[in-house]
């Protein structure tokens, strides 16, 4: 959820000046984490991790089409790259932290 309200600033911020890519990129990204927060507080940990990887091969495709998708990147295409970077490095430790939850909880109810 902070992620997601970080991601709220951002695009409040780009709507002043002008960008709506990045604005509705960061809109778009809040509601992506607000909706997996959501899904697994209703689901638990397991849906995390069915969730995440998935999206995380799609982003990391973005970026990549981005960032050598040919031709002359525009301008502002590296901002675009660090933002997926960044939403992808939150991702990777939500997966990190469910799969340990799902390790720890397969342990505790081997016990």
């Amino acid at each position: 959820m902070g992620w997601a309200a970080l991601n709220i600033r951002f695009a409040g911020r780009m709507s002043v000046s002008d960008a709506i890519g990045f604005e509705a990129f960061g809109y778009g990204m809040a509601l992506l984490f607000v909706t997996g927060a959501l899904a697994t507080a209703q689901f638990g940990f397991l849906i995390t991790i069915r969730l995440t990887a998935p999206l995380i091969a799609v982003l990391t495709g973005a970026a990549m089409l981005i960032g050598f998708g040919g031709g002359a990147p525009p301008p502002v295409s590296s901002l675009y790259v660090a933002l997926i970077v960044e939403d992808i490095a939150v991702l990777v430790a939500a997966l990190v932290v469910a799969s340990a939850a799902a390790h720890h909880a397969a342990i505790r109810k081997a016990l």
